[in-house]
């Protein structure tokens, strides 16, 4: 069996993943095999198992892309018997960074002489701000999707509050 290192960038943004290592028979079975351990490519479809339920199909694997656009680059060989993925890339949904960054602005702030280098701050913490209030509602919803894609009612209720609570809307009953 051979290893290739696959790569793509046709989805390429909070929880995705962006390359992989794989053990494969060929190119063409390598570039079918999905990093996310919720899908699988087979039969020219994306299907979706989530712990013990039956697999469904799906459009797409939102956090990978069609076989067509990965590229599957063969980097040696290995002693396994199953194609599978050995090792995966994720692009996880928290920055840290901007955390550092938010301090350092502060910092900034509330110590630098020059007024105007203490407004660039003020301006780069809001915008800082208002980012990671983003990433939050995008985390909060990619677990409303999640959610609703297994079916768990109880779950969807709880985070349709939480975007409610989190936009600073009033929990009304939404049925």
């Amino acid at each position: 069996m051979k290893l290739y290192k696959l790569t793509q960038s046709r989805n390429n943004g909070w929880y995705t993943y962006d390359s992989a290592i794989v053990a494969a028979n060929s190119k063409e079975q390598a570039r079918t095999l999905i990093p996310s351990p919720f899908y699988f490519y087979d039969d020219n479809a994306f299907w979706y198992k989530y712990k013990n339920q039956e697999p469904k199909v799906e459009v797409g694997d939102p956090s990978w892309c069609h076989p067509r656009y990965v590229k599957a680059i063969e980097i040696g060989t290995s002693d396994e018997t199953e194609p599978h993925v050995v090792l995966a890339s994720y692009n996880a949904g928290f920055d840290e960074s901007r955390y550092l960054d938010l301090r350092r602005m502060k910092t900034i702030y509330e110590n630098h002489p020059s007024p105007n280098k203490r407004a660039m701050a003020q301006n780069t913490m809001d915008t800082i701000h208002r980012q990671l209030k983003d990433r939050g509602l995008a985390e909060l919803r990619y677990h409303l999707i999640e959610a609703n894609r297994v079916h768990n009612l109880q779950q969807v209720q709880e985070y349709e509050l939480k975007i409610r609570d989190y936009m600073g809307e009033e929990n009304e009953d939404w049925s």
